[in-house]
């Protein structure tokens, strides 16, 4: 029977790279491997050899599952160490005091979670556990503490010290962690790395929890890249919710923290989402930021992240309990992020799964660059541009003898030559596109022409508005007598 024999065809096996027309890079921590060596990575064991664990192996493994592309990772070094909260012992019931081992240091964000399954004393053989770093919903084995004092969650580097004393069956233990982070000089570091790699890149995952001082580190960077002729796209993440902290209060500090942040090259996700790693299969808490990248990266230019007509994101990314009730931040629920600039989730009621309500850019206020495919579209037009331009770059062109000014032929050929390549490459991406070049300037003197490059986006339909009412067919009758004495 056919049955007998599966074959399950695999992909992306065999290490090839593209030619970075669309990769994304990943600037992120990581428990191990090169600091600051961006490299090229589209083999999901060979992230996982190299980095161990972390939000570099969390985000680089999510985008090359998820867009089947080969991305640049690049480990920054930390100055934060990974931390722990407030140790949750309100499920203890024994007199054991549980506390967290503070130099045992966590690779990432985690919901760490200890259930006690047999109960007895710390230090006598007897007590099992179950733990698990997604706070119990993907829980291990039933493990035997035998005459320890304390749990180690190798995976996730965490420790929890067991004090003296009883455990209770059905006891329970909870404690959020945060993952290490680099201080503004460290992550400069890495993007300047970046930015001189020949391992090209188009779309750069910042992904740590970001501050008004790692925008102004990532501005900087966009700065110095486009000073050199790249067109980069940044994406990044404000933290994940507080525990306990309302919608309300979360919106407040987005925007203390991101109220003065301008940029046309930078989009900030928002809320928090529970991801199925592609890496333990665990559904752990996480920002936005990895799958803002995996949606926007083999988008065709010009379209919007948050079409509909394209479906929902992953089955594998949650904003709801296990009762589908709102869990996480829902921006159809709960409406005001979407408009602080920030990319968030929502739902739609007659539809199933999430959606990204925009992929916002943190432009300022009255700006054209207000959704990602406006940035992407018009950094793509640069590029182009750019590229063709170089071909001239100190190229010989005849001058008319009585003005001084370039020869009308060799003007049209060059602008020939740039609407071409735009029109080819940018095609139905935009309404129009059209490069002219100026007919006046002294080049004989300042040996410099001007130009203008002019772009016509398409419309992207964000309201609706429909009248609807009862009609009467009858109040529109006219009869025969009508007007009759």
């Amino acid at each position: 029977m056919s049955d007998d024999v599966i074959l399950n065809q695999l992909d992306n096996q065999l290490g090839l790279v593209d030619d970075g027309g669309r990769r994304a890079a990943v600037c992120a921590c990581a428990a191990a491997g090169p600091l600051n060596t961006p490299g090229i990575y589209a083999r999901k064991s060979d992230i996982i050899d190299t980095f161990v664990s972390g939000r570099l192996v969390e985000a680089g493994v999510w985008i090359v599952e998820n867009t089947g592309r080969p991305v640049v990772l690049c480990r920054t070094e930390e100055t934060t160490a990974g931390a722990y909260g407030t140790v949750d012992d309100d499920g203890v019931v024994g007199t054991s005091v549980i506390t967290a081992h503070v130099a045992t240091q966590p690779y990432d964000d985690y919901e760490v979670r200890v259930d006690f399954v047999a109960g007895g004393t710390v230090g006598t053989a007897g007590i099992t556990y179950m733990w698990s770093l997604d706070d119990g919903r993907t829980p291990s084995a039933v493990t035997s503490l035998g005459v320890a004092n304390f749990i180690t969650i190798a995976d996730g580097n965490v420790r929890l010290d067991l004090g003296a004393g009883t455990i209770v069956a059905g006891d329970f233990v909870k404690v959020r962690t945060t993952g290490p982070k680099p201080n503004a000089t460290q992550l400069g570091e890495s993007l300047d790395v970046l930015k001189e790699t020949e391992n090209r890149w188009k779309i750069c995952l910042v992904d740590v929890p970001c501050t008004s001082g790692d925008f102004g580190t990532i501005d900087s960077a966009a700065t110095a890249m486009l000073e050199l002729g790249d067109e980069p796209r940044f994406v990044t993440a404000f933290r994940v919710p507080d525990i306990g902290e309302t919608e309300q209060a979360y919106k407040a500090a987005f925007d203390a923290e991101f109220g003065s942040s301008v940029s046309q090259r930078i989009v900030v996700g928002a809320g928090a989402a529970e991801y199925q790693s592609p890496v333990s299969q665990r559904r752990l808490l996480g920002r936005l930021a990895a799958d803002i990248v995996a949606c926007v990266l083999p988008l065709p230019l010009g379209q919007d992240p948050a079409r509909v007509r394209n479906g929902p994101r992953p089955a594998t990314i949650n904003i709801k309990d296990a009762s589908r009730n709102k869990k996480h931040h829902d921006e159809l629920l709960n409406p005001g992020l979407d408009g602080s600039r920030a990319t968030t989730y929502t739902t739609r009621r007659r539809r199933r799964g999430i959606y990204y309500k925009n992929v916002r850019v943190m432009s300022g206020t009255g700006s054209d660059f207000r959704f990602w495919q406006h940035l992407d579209v018009m950094a793509q037009a640069r590029e182009i541009a750019r590229r063709e331009l170089e071909l001239f770059g100190s190229e010989d062109v005849f001058v008319n003898a009585e003005t001084g000014f370039i020869l009308e032929e060799d003007a049209t050929h060059i602008e020939e030559v740039i609407n071409a390549a735009l029109e080819t490459e940018l095609g139905d991406a935009v309404s129009k596109v059209e490069f002219q070049l100026a007919r006046n300037d002294n080049i004989l003197s300042t040996f410099t022409l001007h130009g203008a490059l002019r772009v016509t986006p398409k419309g992207y339909v964000k309201h609706i508005e429909v009248d609807v009412g009862f009609y009467n067919p009858a109040l529109n009758v006219v009869t025969d007598d009508e007007g009759e004495g």
